[in-house]
């Protein structure tokens, strides 16, 4: 009969970390500036992006917005835009023009995204409403 040995059991446990020791300190001006430039997270969650700068094609570019709380209905979305900033989503209506999705919640935003690109895909008009910022606060689609 032979026995095995386990490997493992022949090292010694790791130790814990030693406690970090540095004090926090002020960042620099080069520090803060590069944390300005990357979109960072605001205080209150919703990284503050740019917004989409083109008009779809067979959209016409000079659209004024709705007024804000407005409920939106019977517009297609001609377009979705994103960028690599979190929780910063746009969807084009065709006579409302950019409107961000609701950047509240990470899976909130996720969610009103793949709703607009279903009602993209499929042609249907969305059922939205925009909140008094002027983001679209939630959206139906049939």
């Amino acid at each position: 009969m032979s026995t095995k040995t386990n490997p493992r059991s022949a090292e010694a446990p790791e130790a814990p970390p030693a406690p970090r020791t540095e004090q926090p300190q002020e960042l620099t001006a080069e520090q803060l500036q590069l944390l300005a430039s990357t979109g960072e997270v605001s205080a209150t969650g919703a990284g503050e992006g740019e917004a989409p700068a083109m008009a779809p094609p067979g959209s016409a570019a000079g659209l004024s917005a709705s007024a804000a709380g407005a409920t939106i209905s019977g517009q297609k979305i001609n377009a979705l835009w994103a960028d690599q900033t979190n929780r910063n989503s746009w969807a084009h209506l065709e006579t409302a023009g950019w409107k961000r999705l609701s950047p509240l919640s990470d899976s909130g935003s996720t969610n009103m995204t793949l709703l607009a690109g279903h009602a993209r895909a499929t042609g249907h008009a969305p059922y939205a409403n925009e909140d008094p910022a002027g983001t679209i606060a939630y959206m139906y689609v049939w």
